[in-house]
């Protein structure tokens, strides 16, 4: 056809297809066939009676992919009739369906000017424009279409060739669509850069983002999420949500189980790298994190069960692992962000975790930003959650809050200002003319500056054609009047409701029932509620996404899937669906809920517990069977033990205070259902600021049971509840009482003589079973048991009260233990009775070290970390004296196993007795109290914390820094008492007077210990000792200048120290360097010139033995002094040098510097100094945490979608062909063939048949090409590795927006859709994957073409099967039959045997029958053979058809 007649003709065609779409409607089947013009071209005409044409068909009229048809779909065909006249042929060359649709969806039509060279470079442009596989890639409208063919038929007719010119600027002018730029919020956004900046250079930082409803809070933080995925970071996104708030932990659970995902499609060394530091850093406290997150129990592997704690100790375990286990995924390179949205509606429990993430800097490469509306505390005044959150963030955000944490910022988001609602108007317009900017100051004041409200006001203008594009103008106009009208300050809810309102019936139902499952919702879900098919169910649904109401939720590996998760535009769209149901029938609506997830779920695990709980409680009103009401009282027990068991005890209150009020008519006995739930309700009442509560509950408790071992249980709690309320003397007396009960007498105040006569006979009683002693049977008797849990529960309380009364407890349960056997309570007992003998010298006193480490033998025995931390303290105290490094080693182990069982009484005591008795170099304590702080995360007692400031004091002044904790070591001694153990005040005296004495400051030094000598009968006899030595160092140093009768004195002290340091054995004892250097002192006051030289002499070298570099430095510089004092220059400066050496190797760099400046000419060089240092000091290099899981984004739908007609078979075809050669040919064959058939009837463009063997990923088949691929790059990855892990399938659109965006592959060629899934192939025991991509075109895979796949892999791998189980003569090499031990294991019967109806349904399932046509053929409901699918996969541990097939095959149930 010549160009000036095409030209005519197109305009012709494109009139018609334009005044069709104005009325609106579209043609849906435009073909020529169909098209009448006349001979002049002036006109053109539909003829009736149409049929769909395959040539003709836009890619989403095929059905095959994830969109529907409208307008855009008549300008493909007109593409292609554009395309066929100017060429006279097609685009595209099929001859059957399957060929057609292949064709429309993935291959690309040959280029005009290649078919007719004569062609102008604009009408290239149009048709190929028309000819996009992608609607939105097309013109938007045959306006713009029209606009630009008349151009060229003007150009054509004035200059005799059509002049190029940018083609669709009139298309992109008349088109409604907002901006997805923000506006006015470069400032906030820049901030929150800065934050993540911060993260990535290590720091950690809490972002809270506040502001009005609708203000843009989520959408500015959204911006973050791309730029964070592609540099290989992790956005993981939580959101409060107001219809759920008594589930606990919520939004860090969403988030975390994203996290999680992603973790998977990381490299097998990475997975491997995190699961060691999941070890070694979670230790025995991974089963407390798998409790919390059951997802994370396949990447931590093997865990020791949870070991039970009380409820304080259980709390503090939780807020330790947490943060511990969120570092682990987070370094420099590959911060970790996370979002938590709507904080105002947190539970209490997700609250506690905020204020922890922002008090604690120590989480390096973290940044949480949290999002709080402000003024709804006050809309929901009722709630005491709102207000406590908000509360907390008024007082953290307060400008003169003294605790407000450094690391956290405040942005808050003010309503836009005009400027900004202007850009807004004029960018969506394309206009900024006068007129526009009116119309923007209007909406300015009608909204407030409200985004939220400005968007959806421009829209719903836009889809009631009060704003439209006027073709005749050129130009975009309005209804003023109806904008006018507009109230200021309007209530958006009331907005929502309207246009929610407008849908229809069917959509408006299944939004109500989304509305009170909650912000995200799955369709599947919604399906089984309201009784709907899924395709319905979503096809309903879709009418709320074209209002843009709802959206898929931003994860491309849940796009509209059978798992897809929906979620609302907003909070407000929510609560206004869930408005429109009556008061009065919202009872009803949560129990339906509750009802249909019960009959639908066959196991109640996780979130889904608390589904079903939460939405029965709300229903229960209407609930009048008594069995059903007892039912969901047991549901709540179990919630409530659910949350109690990750320490969340504000929502464990209100599921047993539920339960207990649905059961308030039952009688109460032990072990029914009423007393079960009074059991757990003490410990959530004083955990929640409540103990009077926990009082009355325990008394109701008492009086309902006589038995002494259910008291006994009791009286535990009671004695739990008041040590952790600090209330010593009652939880004494209660634990008196209590073993009153079990005819223990013993007085609270014991005398002297019955502490005597109680140790005597114990000593007596050990003694004589000191061959039996270490071979004690464990006794688990529940009496014996109870009585030892009781006796623990107060020793620390009995220690701290009176060292009599717990003498005379451990001498009794002793000789008790001895009798009736061994368990935790006796070797701790045990262990302590033998350091009492130890320290004190009692008789038979050498036993006390074997007494100790048989009690350590005997808790081996025992698997309990509490014990193990209680042990290993003991242990450590009883090696100090003798060997301070072994014994440093145990007070780390207790400190390692006391946080994990979180003993922070005993953490707090092992690290304070190891710091105050430190005997190394400085740098080494300094790294042991950074080590402890991190531990520890400051969750340890004051008293710990003050020493741990002490000792950087003490560090800082040796070192000769400036100290920091000047206040902390100025203890008030007015306050010391001779009753009263003082650890602060006494180690506090112990480092002045060693400063003191090194500064030369004698008279001081001396009036320190003077000062701690009140407190040396309860300290550690290490820093006595210390204390003493001190005091003789100074004494001897004032010898020399004091006169005749001091002098005499001091010898006269310095000799009795050395008569006393005679008999002590180990630190500072005989012989040590100490020893010898007192003694050497000693010789030169006496005038022994000789003996005194060799006395210093002894001194240091013995000093250097010890590897004590402060004692060798001592011993040199006094040695020092004396050799000057004797004229001995040359031994004196040599002694001096060495001296400050050793200072130096030890860290006291201060008194090097004074010595320095004491003796100018000697070469006392730091340099050279430096190098005696050198080896002395380790510096390990800390290792980074790394991070995993990115999350991910979906796409935004499409714009105006109409119902779509599947006009191709659905597949059953295809499954007929694979029924011949699926059986006939080889596997390779079988494979390629396969991936053929998978690849032309998805609509994919390429694919592959990946396998998985030793972490080696190789292509066994693949198909189709792409020249700009190469082989390093030929799939992404990550996707692959994930499902690969998982055995779950991914769709993912616009890759490089999703989680996956930093795969390599990805970051190259950013691929369009991508479909990954498990594949089973018979004989291949490895994993495989199929992977399909169509870089031309979104939302191609859809969860109809996964199901076909699904089918199309069951029928090959049971045909295949049944063809290979037959007796042949050769054996494939491939098969590995693998060890007998996992053939036996295949062949175990399963633990919950099928049904025959199950059976029934899984040989359909092996037959490649669709579920509607298994419905069919059992005359049942197509919901009710989803339901006995789903607990058949349940049973067989399978996801998928095709692994379910295999699994059968596996145990014989399918032969």
């Amino acid at each position: 056809m010549e160009m000036p007649s095409f030209i005519h003709a197109a305009i012709t065609i494109t009139q018609l297809v334009h005044t069709v779409h104005k009325q609106p409607a579209i043609i849906g089947n435009l073909s020529p066939a169909y098209v009448s013009i006349r001979p002049d071209l002036s006109m053109a005409e539909l003829t009736p009676n149409r049929k769909p044409d395959y040539a003709y068909l836009a890619p989403e009229q095929t059905g095959r992919i994830n969109r529907t048809p409208d307008e855009r779909s008549d300008l493909y065909a007109l593409g292609v009739i554009f395309y066929e006249m100017l060429t006279g042929r097609l685009p595209f060359q099929a001859q059957h369906a399957e060929d057609w649709i292949h064709a429309h969806l993935a291959v690309m039509p040959q280029p005009l000017n290649k078919l007719r060279p004569d062609i102008a470079v604009p009408l290239q442009e149009i048709i190929l424009k028309l000819l996009s596989k992608s609607p939105e890639d097309r013109y938007q409208s045959a306006y713009g279409l029209l606009a630009d063919l008349k151009r060229c038929a003007s150009s054509l007719e004035y200059a005799g060739e059509i002049v190029p010119f940018e083609i669709a600027r009139m298309d992109e002018a008349s088109r409604f669509r907002l901006p997805q730029t923000l506006f006015g919020r470069a400032k906030e956004d820049e901030q929150l850069r800065n934050a993540l900046k911060m993260a990535c250079e290590g720091a950690s930082s809490f972002v809270l983002v506040t502001g009005q409803a609708g203000i843009g809070k989520t959408a500015l933080i959204r911006e973050l999420q791309v730029p964070v995925t592609r540099q290989g970071g992790q956005f993981i996104i939580g959101k409060c949500d107001l219809m759920n708030r008594d589930i606990p932990f919520s939004p860090l659970l969403q988030a975390l189980r994203r996290l999680i995902r992603q973790i998977w499609s990381e490299s097998p060394e990475r997975i491997s790298q995190l699961r060691v530091k999941l070890a070694n850093s979670l230790g025995q406290g991974a089963g407390v994190i798998a409790e919390f997150l059951p997802e994370a129990a396949a990447l931590i592997g093997d865990f020791p069960s949870v070991e039970r704690l009380s409820p304080a100790e259980a709390a503090i375990r939780f807020r330790r692992l947490l943060p511990i286990f969120i570092h682990i995924f987070t370094d420099n390179d590959h911060p970790l962000v996370l979002f938590l949205d709507d904080l105002q509606w947190a539970d209490p429990d997700t609250l506690d975790v905020v204020r922890l993430f922002a008090s604690d800097p120590s989480l390096h490469g973290l940044l949480v930003i949290g999002a709080f509306r402000t003024k709804a505390a006050a809309d929901q005044a009722q709630h005491g959650s709102d207000l406590a959150a908000a509360s907390w963030f008024q007082s953290a955000l307060a400008p003169h809050q003294a605790e407000l944490p450094l690391h956290m910022q405040h942005l808050m988001l003010n309503p836009l200002s005009y400027l900004d609602v202007k850009q807004f108007v004029t960018t969506t317009l394309n206009e900024n003319s006068a007129r526009v900017r009116l119309l923007a100051r209007s909406l300015y004041y009608r909204t407030g500056g409200n985004a939220l409200y400005l968007h959806r006001f421009l829209d719903n203008l836009y889809r009631e054609k009060k704003l439209y594009f006027d073709e005749e103008q050129s130009a975009w106009t309005w209804d003023a009047a109806a904008i006018s009208q507009i109230p200021e300050d309007p209530d958006i809810l009331h907005l929502f409701e309207f246009r929610i309102r407008m849908l229809p019936q069917e959509t408006i139902e299944l939004l109500t029932i989304a509305a009170a499952i909650g912000h995200r919702f799955h369709p599947a879900m919604i399906a089984l509620i309201s009784g709907h098919a899924l395709t319905d169910t979503l096809l309903h649904l879709r009418c709320a996404e074209e209002e843009g109401l709802i959206s898929p939720e931003n994860d491309a590996d849940e796009t509209r899937t059978e798992d897809s998760v929906y979620m609302f535009l907003h909070d407000r769209v929510q609560q206004a669906a869930y408005k429109i149901v009556p008061d009065a029938d919202r009872a009803d609506l949560h129990l339906n809920i509750g009802r249909a997830i019960k009959r639908h779920v066959h196991e109640h695990t996780g979130e889904l517990t608390f589904d079903l709980v939460h939405h029965l409680n709300l229903g229960c009103s209407k609930m009048a069977d008594e069995v059903e009401r007892r039912e969901l009282a047991e549901y709540n027990l179990q919630a409530g033990l659910k949350s109690k068991a990750t320490t969340a005890f504000a929502a464990a209150l209100h599921f047993l205070e539920t339960g207990l009020s649905l059961v308030a008519k039952d009688e109460v006995s032990p072990g029914s259902l009423p007393y079960r739930l009074m059991m757990d309700l003490p410990e959530c009442y004083y955990m929640c600021g409540r103990a009077d509560a926990a009082e009355d509950m325990l008394h109701r408790l008492m009086a309902c049971t006589a038995d002494l071992i259910e008291r006994s249980r009791i009286y535990l709690i009671w004695i739990a509840m008041n040590t952790y309320l600090k209330r010593e003397d009652i939880a004494l007396n209660i634990g008196h009482q209590a073993l009153a009960e079990f005819g223990w007498k013993l007085p609270l105040k014991p005398s002297r003589t019955t502490v005597m006569s109680e140790v005597a006979r114990t000593n007596l009683a050990l003694y004589r079973m000191r061959k039996e002693l270490p071979n004690l049977p464990v006794n688990r008797d529940p009496h014996y048991k109870a009585l030892s849990d009781l006796l623990m529960a107060i020793a620390t309380s009995a220690f701290s009260t009176s060292l009599e009364l717990s003498a005379v407890l451990f001498s009794r349960f002793v000789r008790y233990g001895l009798k009736y056997g061994n368990n935790e309570a006796f070797a701790y007992i045990l262990a302590g009775y033998g350091l009492v003998i130890l320290r004190n010298k009692i008789s038979l006193s050498q036993m006390g070290s074997q007494y100790i480490e048989t009690a350590y033998l005997l808790s081996s025995a025992l698997e309990s970390t509490d014990l193990r931390c209680r042990m290993y303290y003991i242990r450590g105290l009883a090696a100090l004296l003798q060997n301070p490094d072994e014994a440093a080693e145990h007070f780390n182990k207790s400190v390692g196993y006391g946080m994990e069982s979180a003993n922070l009484t005993f953490v707090s005591i092992a690290m304070l007795t190891c710091t105050t008795n430190h005997t190394g170099d400085l740098q080494l304590l300094s790294e042991r109290i950074t080590d402890y702080e991190e531990v520890s995360q400051k969750l340890v007692d004051e008293i710990t914390l003050n020493i741990f400031r002490i000792a950087r004091w003490y560090l800082a002044q040796l070192k000769g820094e400036l100290g920091e904790n000047d206040e902390v070591v100025a203890p008030l001694i007015t306050q010391r008492s001779t009753h009263m153990l003082n650890n602060e005040v006494y180690y506090t005296c112990t480092c002045q007077a060693e400063i003191a004495y090194l500064d030369g400051r004698y008279h001081d030094a001396l009036e320190w210990v003077q000062q701690g000598q009140f407190n040396n009968f309860r300290q550690t006899r290490m820093q006595v000792r210390k204390q003493h030595v001190y005091q003789s160092l100074a004494l001897a140093a004032l010898y020399a200048k004091s006169p005749p009768k001091e002098r005499k004195a001091i010898r006269a002290k310095l000799g009795k120290q050395l008569g006393a340091m005679k008999h002590w054995s180990g630190y500072y004892g005989h012989q040590s360097s100490a020893y010898l250097l007192i003694s050497a002192e000693l010789e030169q006051f006496a005038g022994n010139r000789v003996a005194a030289i060799k006395g210093f002499e002894q001194a240091i070298e013995a000093a250097r033995k010890e590897g004590y570099a402060m004692m060798e430095a001592i011993a040199c510089e006094r040695a020092s002094v004396y050799y000057r004092e004797a004229g001995i220059v040359t031994a004196a400066d040599a002694l001096i040098v060495d001296a400050c050496a050793a200072y130096l190797r030890w860290g006291a760099t201060a008194k090097v510097n004074k010595l320095r400046a004491a003796h100018p000419k000697l070469p006392l060089s730091a340099s050279a100094l430096q190098e005696s240092r050198i080896g002395a000091l380790g510096k390990s290099e800390p290792s980074g945490n790394e991070t995993v899981p990115r999350n991910v984004l979906a796409n935004e739908p499409g714009e105006d979608v109409r119902e779509k007609a599947a006009l191709f078979d659905d597949g059953q075809g295809l499954l007929k062909q694979i029924t011949g050669w699926s059986s006939k040919t080889d596997r390779q064959d079988v494979m390629n063939r396969f991936l053929e058939a998978a690849l032309r009837y998805s609509g994919a463009e390429r694919g592959y048949v990946l396998s998985s063997r030793e972490r080696v990923f190789s292509i066994e088949a693949q198909a189709g090409h792409r020249s700009d691929v190469q082989e390093q790059h030929l799939y992404a990855e990550a996707i692959v590795r994930y499902v690969s892990v998982t055995g779950e399938p991914v769709v993912v659109e616009e890759a490089s927006r999703s989680s996956y965006a930093a795969d390599p592959y990805i970051l190259r060629f950013h691929p369009q859709s991508i479909l990954c899934m498990p594949v089973v192939f018979p004989g291949k025991s490895w994993p495989f994957v199929l992977y399909l991509e169509n870089n031309l075109i979104s939302y191609v895979f859809t969860q109809e073409r996964i199901d076909m796949l699904d089918l199309m892999i069951t029928r090959m791998v049971y045909l295949k099967s049944l063809e290979e189980s037959r007796p042949v003569a050769n054996v494939d090499p491939d098969i590995d039959p693998g060890p007998p031990a996992a053939a036996a294991a295949a062949q175990q019967p399963l633990v919950d045997p099928l049904t025959n109806r199950e059976k029934e349904m899984l040989s359909a399932l092996a037959e490649g029958l669709s579920n509607k046509e298994i419905a069919d053929h059992f005359g049942i409901t197509e919901a009710t053979v989803k339901s006995h699918v789903f607990r058949l996969y349940g049973k067989l541990g399978v996801k998928r058809r095709g692994q379910a097939i295999a699994r059968a095959r596996e145990l014989r149930i399918l032969d």
